[in-house]
């Protein structure tokens, strides 16, 4: 007990850093992009959203999130949130064709222009499941329905929705309060799955395979050196990384923080051009 105290005590003491001026700027664009999903996508109201999604976040920045005050434009279905009186606000904006859009921190807020929208869907609303909309779901046995009861537990977990399939069919399903089937959610990594399986698909179609070389252009040109270096052009080391490496997360690129938070996508406005392909690599593709 007394080694344990000696490790707790410092850790204890440790004094809270003060946020600093990114991390003000990454928690505005936090709050604003996921108000302006929350609202003006799935159909919530701010005040569920405060309560729901902009709690237990990211340490660094759960404790700035309720100092920032965010204004949201239902006519113009825009957030904006200020967080430096001497910066522009930080600011999200939605459009019918591509959802909330997170502007860079520095950019003045202005709704873009846009010329397209989505097309009209093709699915007809009464098809059935999973073509369409049309299902019936049974009641659940006891069984069943004592198993749904764990996973909305009154503290811990926030579930949101948990649907049931067996056979093809859907057996069960049931949604926490103020959510539904229609009920849009933010699906974060879960993009590597519908990636992947568009590259399935892809593959399928022997439109690509995946031992080829992933085609980046930033990494297609001579690796970069000196004016003053006289030799031949080296190329880029990270040309060598496959499609099955990156699929894999395995290409061998430096990542910052266990999962490789990307917070300058996220909620900085950055584009993942500017940030994934400046990674340098720090192993061997494929090999971890």
């Amino acid at each position: 007990m007394a080694a344990l105290a000696l490790i707790a005590t410092p850790l204890a003491a440790q004094p809270v850093k003060p946020p600093t001026p990114y991390d003000r700027a990454i928690a505005a664009g936090y709050k604003a992009l996921t108000l302006c999903s929350a609202m003006f996508v799935a159909g919530r109201t701010q005040a569920q959203v405060e309560a729901l999604e902009l709690t237990g976040t990211y340490p660094e920045y759960d404790a700035l999130l309720p100092t920032l005050t965010a204004t949201a434009d239902r006519t113009s279905r825009s957030v904006a949130v200020p967080f430096d009186p001497a910066m522009p606000l930080r600011f999200a904006d939605y459009h019918t064709a591509t959802g909330c859009t997170l502007h860079p921190i520095g950019s003045e807020p202005q709704r873009a222009v846009w010329t397209s929208e989505l097309p009209p869907s093709q699915t007809p609303p009464d098809a059935p499941w999973p073509i369409g909309d049309n299902v019936v779901t049974p009641r659940p046995g006891k069984p069943l329905s004592a198993a749904i009861d764990i996973a909305f537990p009154a503290t811990g977990p926030r579930t949101t929705g948990v649907v049931v399939v067996a056979d093809g069919r859907i057996v069960a399903e049931r949604y926490a309060d103020g959510f539904g089937p229609f009920t849009s959610n933010r699906t974060w990594s879960v993009a590597k799955s519908l990636t992947g399986t568009l590259i399935g698909a892809a593959v399928q179609q022997q439109a690509v395979r995946v031992e080829d070389r992933a085609d980046i252009p930033e990494w297609a040109g001579p690796q970069r050196t000196a004016p003053s270096v006289q030799r031949d052009a080296e190329p880029d080391p990270r040309s060598r990384i496959t499609i099955d490496n990156l699929v894999r997360m395995a290409s061998g690129l430096y990542g910052a923080t266990a999962g490789n938070r990307t917070d300058a996508v996220y909620f900085g406005g950055a584009t993942v051009t500017e940030t994934a392909t400046a990674e340098p690599l720090i192993t061997e593709p494929g090999t971890r």
